[in-house]
């Protein structure tokens, strides 16, 4: 980052301006370089002149242009512009100025249009009004003062504005920015730049061309505190006072046209040079003070440069990529996180962002002397930022120092072939290399070379003339080394050597890399994995599983083991995950481009202490971490200088990187290519559904929910993810609950489709993985529920279900009704009918009765038994009255029944000259004056049991009625010892009389009353199985007469 730098003292400015800014420009040719991204048309920037920048309080950075306002994330823009159709948009493209209000407004000031507040969650602007001189649609700077109020340049600008906040509005006032002046050419004044007095928030201070005002803002006054007097003789339309920024609480920084920078103290007024404008003959227009306490400079012709006060040293700082077109700087931001941001008059904006300037790269040419050279080998001291290499053509062992960027030569390192040897990490924090024939400790205490004897070794390289390949540790104080047509172990002070010349299949070992396992070695070449035993002095080739594979290990580079399998790193086929059993290697997984790796192309190979690989490939460095499986890429965007990597990486216990090519050195803090809990937030910034755009600002409220219309279930959420990091350094997943299954990750963007989502509750979730630990660090949920069509809603349904209920109901309840009505005539027919047929039985009946009742009252004159005739007489008349009484009536006393019964009874009787007996047996519980029935109702059985029982029979004839109450019901049997029905049947069909069908209306009559009436007759039979009569058992529907209740 640093070029040469430059102490300038307080000398004579005229003399020594000329010097000191062709020293500057002589030092852009050497050092180190910021690596800047540009954010440019292709990246969705509408203009490429940026007048100022901010950051909001989500992390949104935002650009001003002349043709709008931009709104960057990181990723993806959103532009703003005018539009007269459109009464909340911009009122002018030309947006100079940005004040973050608060978390949810930006301040806009426009050239022509006024000062414009942006609602950020919504995207819409509002106009505040400042007056009516249309000057103060030229708004330039201002400041967020306590109580709700600001203070702005206005005017072009010629007005102070004091801005109050109401509940719904702002209230300007006015304040001209006048001074009275004795230089005609000084007519009108113009002011600059806007700042708050350090030590008192009251005092405002305004830079104008040559003056300098402070305002007294509980006085509302403004007071002229230093006129220039060596600016008197320019023009007005010139800018004298370019830049301008707080030194410190009591001094300002000064930059005037022609004359550079200066310091200037507000409480004396003492003027003070410092330096030369560094990019005279063009000026520095912008000063950004960094939170480190420097300032960033940026100037006209698009130089950039840092300056130290405490040093009082500036440095020209070199922008990467040197292909820019002329441009010219017009702000500078640092963000909190560091990130540099320069807008631009004809680039866009340049970015400056420190995660992914992790590298940090220096020329060997830089360092030494060392035309046509190039670095050999090189190794990274365990715990100090020291790296050891030797180079090709000079003879030694260097060290170069990550910090200082200075190197040294270890003494006594004039060994003969030193260079020759790789340098591996040994004991104690030294290191161990070779010249080809003997060992040496590089002690790095003492930043010196000792020899490291081993009298085995010795043996073979003098006196056996073979050289030493390589040496790898492999294991604390394991060493292998390598050499021509031998394997030598040292272990635990112990040594084994193993001939190769008495394995003649395996021929020369390179020994690219090994892994020590406990009484074995596996190593590889070009050709082979080997398995060697050196105790046993066996070494064995292994073999793929696959014979396929075979030819695969020609380009293998590196192999390691982790988690009980092994890593093969492939130069052309990416990377095997392998298991060994016996002679055979089975592949457990192949990782390859693009699904699993950038670049198939692993051309070398460490593991720190943290069992993380880092990948020399192709396509930059390559961090692979197996335990979670995530790969990150570090290239051009990391400020690594060129993608082809083939050299080791280096990583030692202190956090260091460092990796070497032939001409540079490489270096970073591995926290820096790692960095884990960094801050991020992620925010919903565009939202369609149906392709109606409903969000067009910032959806950013943690507690926002989204509530759609059945028919709007067509949805595209879009979402910024804010962070300082590279996107590329993290996994963004995505799941709609309730509707996708699995989480989903992003590929072409940060959005999100769905259709046709049925009605339902879901939450939309969002979540941001830092690749380098796979912790979840950001989440976002957005609650969306779809309300379902009224006809698909639970009322809905139900009031479905109840009407469909209601009408099945007034359907059932008529039909039920007509049903009920069909009963009723039915009954009242059968009951007209049955009373008709009663009438008709009676009619029939009564005329039958009465001739024969008539023949024996003949039959009893002629026999003169006149008192028989007169008896047999009255009770007919009576019998005959009741039945006409009872004719009329529904029910009748069970008294009057039985009454009417004996009646009945008595007269066939008498007919049959007393020819049968007949007994009444009641229930003693029964009050058969309360108790009321149908009418006749027992007369049918019994007539049935007279005329078709005992009628036939010729002695010992019997009948009896019993009548009881169970279970509120009124039982009766009627029972004779007559010929029983068969027979009776038999001689009614013998005589031609027709069956009779009292009994059955009276069933009818019964059941009409009472459908649980029931009559069962039974056939009884003596103990021989004859005939013996009938039993007629009836359940007879009784009411109770109401006059036993009073």
């Amino acid at each position: 980052m640093k070029q040469r730098q430059l102490r300038i003292g307080d000398f004579h400015f005229i003399i020594y301006a000329a010097l000191l800014i062709t020293f500057i420009h002589s030092a852009l040719a050497f050092g180190e370089h910021m690596r800047f991204s540009q954010i440019y048309f292709q990246h969705g920037l509408r203009s490429d002149w940026v007048f100022d920048i901010a950051i909001d309080s989500l992390g949104f950075t935002w650009f001003a242009g002349h043709t709008g306002l931009t709104r960057y994330d990181g990723r993806s823009t959103r532009h703003y512009h005018a539009n007269a159709a459109i009464t909340n948009s911009l009122t002018e493209n030309q947006v100079f100025r940005l004040l973050v209000a608060n978390r949810n407004e930006i301040l806009c000031s426009t050239i022509g249009g006024g000062l414009n507040l942006l609602n950020i969650e919504t995207g819409n602007f509002k106009k505040i009004h400042l007056g009516h001189n249309p000057d103060l649609n030229y708004v330039s700077a201002g400041l967020k003062l306590k109580d709700n109020r600001y203070i702005y340049l206005a005017g072009r600008p010629k007005h102070i504005i004091i801005l109050t906040r109401n509940a719904n509005d702002f209230s300007a006032k006015q304040i001209p920015l006048k001074w009275a002046t004795g230089n005609v050419s000084f007519h009108e004044n113009k002011a600059r730049d806007i700042f708050i007095d350090p030590n008192d928030s009251n005092k405002i201070w305004i830079i104008g061309n040559f003056r300098i005002y402070k305002f007294n803002l509980e006085e509302e006054k403004l007071y002229l505190e230093k006129e220039f007097d060596f600016l008197l003789n320019r023009n007005i339309n010139f800018e004298s006072i370019v830049a301008v920024s707080w030194l410190d609480s009591d001094h300002l920084i000064l930059n005037f046209t022609g004359k550079g920078f200066h310091r200037f103290n507000i409480r004396n007024q003492k003027l003070e040079f410092l330096f030369p404008d560094p990019a005279a003959p063009e000026s520095t227009d912008v000063i950004e003070k960094s939170a480190s306490g420097f300032f960033w400079l940026g100037s006209r012709n698009g130089k950039f440069f840092s300056y130290d006060p405490n040093a009082n040293l500036i440095e020209n700082i070199s922008l990467f990529p040197h292909d820019l077109k002329p441009f010219s700087i017009e702000t500078i931001l640092e963000a909190p996180d560091g990130t540099i941001l320069m807008g631009t008059k004809g680039q866009g904006v340049l970015k400056y962002n420190p995660y992914k300037n992790a590298f940090r790269t220096i020329e060997l040419r830089n360092l030494v002397s060392a035309e046509d050279d190039f670095i050999r080998s090189g190794e990274l001291h365990i715990q100090q930022p020291y790296y050891y290499f030797t180079l090709h053509r000079k003879n030694g062992v260097f060290r170069f120092h990550l910090h200082d960027k200075t190197i040294s030569k270890l003494n006594d390192s004039k060994i003969s072939n030193i260079n020759r040897g790789n340098i591996v990490r040994w004991n104690d924090g030294n290191l161990l290399t070779h010249n080809r024939q003997e060992l040496y400790v590089i002690d790095t205490h003492k930043n010196s070379l000792v020899r490291y004897p081993l009298p085995m070794l010795d043996s073979i390289t003098r006196y056996e003339d073979r050289e030493i390949r390589s040496i790898n540790v492999l294991h604390e104080k394991t060493l292998l080394i390598n050499g021509d047509d031998f394997l030598m172990l040292v272990h635990n002070e112990e040594n084994w050597i193993t001939d190769l010349r008495m394995h003649p299949d395996v021929g020369f070992i390179k020994g690219l890399s090994s892994i020590w396992e406990k009484d074995r070695i596996l190593l590889h070449d070009e050709n082979f994995l080997y398995d060697w035993r050196p105790e046993y002095q066996s070494i064995e080739k292994l073999r793929f599983s696959d014979p396929h594979f075979n030819d695969m290990f020609k380009s293998i580079r590196k192999i390691f083991p982790y988690g009980g399998k092994y890593y093969l790193f492939s130069a052309l086929q990416g990377v095997f995950i392998v298991t060994t059993q016996n002679e055979s290697i089975y592949i457990e997984e192949h990782l390859t481009a693009p699904e699993n790796l950038l670049s198939n192309n692993v051309y070398n190979a460490s593991m720190d202490n943290d069992s993380v690989f880092w990948l020399a490939t192709g396509l930059g460095i390559v961090r692979f971490d197996p335990s979670i499986e995530t790969v990150i890429n570090y290239s051009y965007e990391q400020n690594l200088p060129i993608l082809y990597q083939d050299r080791a990486p280096r990583i030692n216990d202190a956090g260091y990187f460092a990796i070497n090519t032939s001409e540079q050195f490489i270096w970073a803090r591995k926290e820096d290519l790692s960095p884990t809990g960094i801050n991020s937030n992620i925010v919903v910034n565009s939202l369609f559904i149906n392709d109606d755009e409903r969000v067009s600002g910032l959806l950013n409220d943690p507690l926002a929910s989204l509530t759609l219309k059945h028919d709007e279930n067509n949805i595209r959420i879009a979402w910024s993810h804010i962070t300082p990091l590279p996107h590329a350094y993290y996994s963004m997943e995505y799941i709609l609950e309730n509707f996708d299954e699995t989480w989903k990750t992003t590929t072409d963007g940060f959005f999100a489709t769905y259709t046709n989502i049925p009605p339902g509750k879901y939450n939309f979730r969002i979540r941001a993985a830092n690749l380098h630990d796979k912790n979840e660090v950001t989440t976002l949920i957005l609650p969306i529920s779809v309300s379902p069509a009224f006809w698909a809603t639970l009322w809905f349904r139900i009031l479905i279900i109840l009407i469909l209920a209601l009408v099945f109901y007034m359907i059932f309840k008529l039909k039920v009704n007509n049903v009920k009505k069909e009963e009723r005539l039915k009954t009242e027919y059968n009951k007209r009918l049955a009373e008709l047929e009663l009438t008709n039985l009676r009619s029939q009946m009564n005329p039958h009765f009465m001739f024969n009742s008539l023949n024996s009252i003949k039959h009893f004159i002629l026999k003169n038994e006149k008192e028989k005739a007169a008896e047999y007489l009255s009770n007919f008349a009576q019998l005959i009255r009741d039945i006409l009484n009872y004719s009329n009536v529904e029910l009748i006393s069970l008294a009057d029944e039985i009454k009417t019964l004996n009646r009945y009874i008595e007269l066939e009787q008498m007919r049959f000259n007393r020819g049968f007996e007949f007994e009444f047996i009641l229930d003693p519980l029964l009050d058969i004056h309360q108790v009321q029935l149908q009418p006749l109702i027992l007369q049918p059985f019994v007539e049935n049991a007279i005329w078709h029982g005992l009628m036939h029979k010729s002695n010992d004839r019997k009948m009896e009625v019993r009548i009881s109450l169970e279970n509120d019901r009124l039982y009766c049997q009627v029972k004779d010892n007559g010929i029983g029905r068969r027979q009776a049947e038999i001689i009614q069909e013998r005589s031609g009389i027709k069956k009779s069908h009292g009994i059955s209306i009276t069933q009818l009559r019964m059941q009409q009353n009472d459908e649980d009436a029931l009559v069962e007759i039974i056939d009884l039979a003596d103990s021989s199985g004859k005939p013996a009569g009938t039993l007629v058992n009836i359940n007879l529907p009784y009411k109770v007469s109401e006059s036993s209740f009073a």
